[in-house]
């Protein structure tokens, strides 16, 4: 993830290069039991700042691009070290393409998608 700066409750926030944003989906073809977004760390990201106002949506598409559906996260104004969000098991109606998106102050700073197939 690049590194980027935003403004929140008066105060300006650098976030430095080298954090990651994963988003893994674990089940078999559209079936899946678990879809998890977050912000990974290193050791030296541990002293790096918290997240203000952010929040991770989920978008599906199907195999022409076009999105079927949205599921848009909480905004989080709590200060987050680890960003995370999770959702349980489902169904993808189609297959397409999953994706997540990371906000930062309404803002997209990241997006990994992975393609559903049979």
């Amino acid at each position: 993830m690049a590194g980027f700066g935003f403004s929140y409750g008066g105060h300006d926030w650098k976030i430095p290069a080298g954090l990651s944003f994963c988003y893994h989906i674990e089940g078999d073809k559209r079936t899946y039991t678990s879809q998890k977004a977050y912000i990974a760390r290193d050791l030296a990201g541990l002293f790096w700042p918290k997240f203000w106002n952010w929040s991770i949506n989920f978008a599906y598409y199907d195999d022409r691009g076009r999105r079927y559906y949205s599921t848009y996260g909480k905004i989080h104004n709590d200060g987050a070290y680890k960003p995370s969000r999770s959702l349980g098991r489902g169904t993808f109606p189609k297959y397409g393409k999953a994706c997540a998106n990371f906000n930062v102050v309404g803002k997209e700073r990241a997006k990994q998608c992975h393609y559903i197939h049979a």
